[in-house]
Protein backbone atom coordinates (compact mmCIF):
# COMPACT_ATOMS: atom_id res chain seq x y z
CA UNK A 1 0.00 0.00 0.00
CA UNK A 2 2.84 2.35 0.85
CA UNK A 3 4.45 1.72 -2.55
CA UNK A 4 1.15 2.46 -4.34
CA UNK A 5 0.79 5.73 -2.41
CA UNK A 6 4.33 6.78 -3.31
CA UNK A 7 3.70 5.93 -6.95
CA UNK A 8 0.49 7.99 -6.98
CA UNK A 9 2.20 11.04 -5.42
CA UNK A 10 5.09 10.78 -7.89
CA UNK A 11 2.65 10.49 -10.78
CA UNK A 12 0.76 13.60 -9.63
CA UNK A 13 3.94 15.69 -9.36
CA UNK A 14 5.15 14.49 -12.77
CA UNK A 15 1.83 15.42 -14.38
CA UNK A 16 1.89 18.87 -12.77
CA UNK A 17 5.45 19.50 -13.93
CA UNK A 18 4.66 18.37 -17.47
CA UNK A 19 1.53 20.52 -17.60
CA UNK A 20 3.43 23.59 -16.43
CA UNK A 21 6.11 23.23 -19.07
CA UNK A 22 3.72 22.53 -21.94
CA UNK A 23 2.78 25.79 -23.65
CA UNK A 24 -0.01 23.93 -25.45
CA UNK A 25 -2.23 24.20 -22.37
CA UNK A 26 -2.25 28.01 -22.30
CA UNK A 27 -1.17 28.96 -25.83
CA UNK A 28 -2.48 28.09 -29.30
CA UNK A 29 0.39 26.90 -31.52
CA UNK A 30 -1.83 27.45 -34.56
CA UNK A 31 -2.21 31.18 -33.93
CA UNK A 32 0.83 33.44 -34.06
CA UNK A 33 0.55 37.14 -33.23
CA UNK A 34 3.09 39.94 -33.46
CA UNK A 35 3.02 43.15 -31.46
CA UNK A 36 5.10 46.30 -31.15
CA UNK A 37 4.86 48.26 -27.95
CA UNK A 38 6.57 49.61 -24.84
CA UNK A 39 7.88 47.52 -21.95
CA UNK A 40 5.94 48.37 -18.77
CA UNK A 41 7.45 45.81 -16.39
CA UNK A 42 9.92 42.93 -16.29
CA UNK A 43 9.86 39.94 -13.94
CA UNK A 44 13.32 38.37 -14.38
CA UNK A 45 12.85 34.85 -13.03
CA UNK A 46 12.67 31.12 -13.63
CA UNK A 47 10.92 29.23 -15.11
CA UNK A 48 9.88 32.10 -17.44
CA UNK A 49 10.86 35.74 -17.58
CA UNK A 50 7.63 37.72 -17.88
CA UNK A 51 7.22 41.04 -19.64
CA UNK A 52 4.22 43.34 -19.52
CA UNK A 53 4.06 45.28 -22.79
CA UNK A 54 1.67 48.12 -23.68
CA UNK A 55 0.56 47.58 -27.28
CA UNK A 56 -2.65 47.78 -29.33
CA UNK A 57 -5.18 44.96 -28.96
CA UNK A 58 -7.40 43.53 -31.74
CA UNK A 59 -9.60 46.66 -31.68
CA UNK A 60 -6.62 49.01 -31.81
CA UNK A 61 -6.97 50.14 -28.18
CA UNK A 62 -3.87 50.20 -25.98
CA UNK A 63 -3.78 47.10 -23.82
CA UNK A 64 -1.35 45.32 -21.54
CA UNK A 65 0.07 42.15 -23.05
CA UNK A 66 1.57 39.42 -20.86
CA UNK A 67 4.65 37.98 -22.56
CA UNK A 68 6.09 34.65 -21.37
CA UNK A 69 9.65 34.30 -22.58
CA UNK A 70 12.78 32.29 -21.78
CA UNK A 71 13.94 31.58 -18.28
CA UNK A 72 16.44 33.89 -16.65
CA UNK A 73 18.87 30.95 -16.67
CA UNK A 74 18.58 30.56 -20.46
CA UNK A 75 19.24 34.26 -21.01
CA UNK A 76 22.29 34.13 -18.71
CA UNK A 77 23.69 31.05 -20.49
CA UNK A 78 23.34 32.96 -23.76
CA UNK A 79 25.40 35.81 -22.29
CA UNK A 80 22.41 38.13 -21.80
CA UNK A 81 21.43 39.73 -18.52
CA UNK A 82 18.47 41.59 -17.04
CA UNK A 83 19.68 44.81 -18.70
CA UNK A 84 18.40 43.35 -21.98
CA UNK A 85 14.86 44.51 -21.18
CA UNK A 86 14.39 48.04 -19.85
CA UNK A 87 11.08 49.52 -18.71
CA UNK A 88 10.00 52.27 -21.12
CA UNK A 89 11.85 50.89 -24.13
CA UNK A 90 10.11 49.82 -27.34
CA UNK A 91 10.03 46.12 -28.20
CA UNK A 92 8.74 43.88 -31.00
CA UNK A 93 7.48 40.43 -30.05
CA UNK A 94 6.08 37.44 -31.95
CA UNK A 95 4.60 34.41 -30.26
CA UNK A 96 1.82 31.91 -29.82
CA UNK A 97 -1.42 33.62 -28.76
CA UNK A 98 -3.03 32.83 -25.42
CA UNK A 99 -6.04 30.51 -25.45
CA UNK A 100 -7.88 32.18 -22.54
CA UNK A 101 -6.04 35.50 -22.25
CA UNK A 102 -6.05 36.84 -25.81
CA UNK A 103 -3.49 39.48 -24.80
CA UNK A 104 -0.88 36.89 -23.84
CA UNK A 105 1.97 35.52 -25.95
CA UNK A 106 4.40 32.64 -25.53
CA UNK A 107 7.41 34.22 -27.16
CA UNK A 108 9.00 32.90 -30.32
CA UNK A 109 11.24 35.89 -30.84
CA UNK A 110 11.82 39.22 -29.13
CA UNK A 111 13.79 42.26 -30.21
CA UNK A 112 14.35 45.14 -27.82
CA UNK A 113 14.78 48.24 -29.97
CA UNK A 114 18.32 49.02 -28.76
CA UNK A 115 19.64 45.56 -29.64
CA UNK A 116 20.13 44.04 -33.04
CA UNK A 117 18.12 40.90 -33.77
CA UNK A 118 20.05 37.83 -32.66
CA UNK A 119 20.07 34.18 -33.49
CA UNK A 120 17.14 32.42 -31.91
CA UNK A 121 17.37 29.56 -29.46
CA UNK A 122 16.41 26.13 -30.75
CA UNK A 123 13.71 25.96 -28.07
CA UNK A 124 11.57 28.52 -29.89
CA UNK A 125 10.76 27.15 -33.33
CA UNK A 126 8.35 29.03 -35.51
CA UNK A 127 7.99 32.33 -37.36
CA UNK A 128 10.43 35.10 -36.60
CA UNK A 129 9.88 38.82 -36.42
CA UNK A 130 12.11 41.11 -38.40
CA UNK A 131 12.20 44.81 -39.21
CA UNK A 132 10.12 45.73 -42.23
CA UNK A 133 9.74 48.77 -44.44
CA UNK A 134 8.99 52.01 -42.60
CA UNK A 135 10.10 50.61 -39.25
CA UNK A 136 7.19 48.17 -39.05
CA UNK A 137 7.86 44.57 -38.11
CA UNK A 138 6.77 41.70 -40.31
CA UNK A 139 6.65 37.95 -39.84
CA UNK A 140 8.70 35.76 -42.13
Amino acid sequence: MRRAGSFFVTLCFAAAAAAHHSPNLHFDRNEVAAISGEIRSVAWRNPHTELIVAAPDDEGREAEWVIDTRSASQFLRAGLDREMFQVGEPIRVAGFRGRRNRNALFVLDEHPARRRPRARSGQFRGPTLEPGAGGHARLR
